[in-house]
């Protein structure tokens, strides 16, 4: 069962968020959490996890998918939950403009029978969520540590630093509601160590 992860910002340490609290559930996790989120990155995955006849050694993954990709890895990949963190300006020659971006999630999730995450403090997201009706949407949200999803509050400390930190922890506990998963039972394990690198993203030294 797949959880896939996109949106502009926080992609690589959201899925790394949900990772952690699935395997403290007891879900061991396969992913692509070095953040290759393209077609060879989310393969190689994949294959990573298969044994030498090709079965699944994890049956649980968490993957991170580039935006303009989501229509091609997530069709193919079908997965339970998605995820979208945030849309704002970004590789223009790409993306074109935000607004661009959402119109092509839009259009991919209406597609999809997944369980959609959204950022709501997000506007263009916010404005998915009202075109995305009859679906079943899991709204989230962070102020000053306490954390609304799914119109639960959850209290958070991290010892990761920034408020955008806080974002991706709350696109994480979404993502638990969604798969059904208590959150308040593994909100600890997002307490990291300052002695190792942090998600990949924040060293302390």
């Amino acid at each position: 069962e797949l959880v896939g992860v996109t949106g502009t910002n926080g992609k690589t340490v959201t899925v790394k968020m949900i990772a952690e609290m699935m395997e403290a559930e007891g879900l061991p996790c396969f992913g692509n959490f070095s953040g290759g989120n393209v077609r060879d990155g989310a393969a190689t995955a994949f294959i990573m996890n298969s044994d030498i006849k090709g079965s699944p050694q994890k049956k649980n993954g968490i993957i991170e998918c580039d935006e303009l990709w989501c229509g091609l890895l997530f069709d193919y990949m079908n997965p339970s939950v998605i995820v979208i963190t945030n849309v704002m300006r970004d590789q223009l020659d790409r993306h074109k403009s935000p607004e661009h971006v959402k119109e092509i999630l839009t259009g991919f999730v209406k597609k999809t029978n997944s369980k959609i995450c959204l950022n709501a403090e997000d506007e263009l997201l916010s404005e998915m969520s009202k075109e995305l009706s009859g679906r079943e949407i899991y709204l989230y949200s962070e102020k000053d540590g306490t954390i609304t999803a799914n119109g639960k509050t959850f209290d958070i400390t991290l010892n990761i630093p920034g408020d955008y930190n806080r974002k991706n922890a709350a696109a994480a506990v979404a993502a638990l509601c969604a798969k059904g998963i208590i959150p308040e039972k593994r909100l600890e394990i997002l307490k990291m160590s300052n002695k190792a690198g942090i998600w990949n993203r924040v060293f302390f030294i």
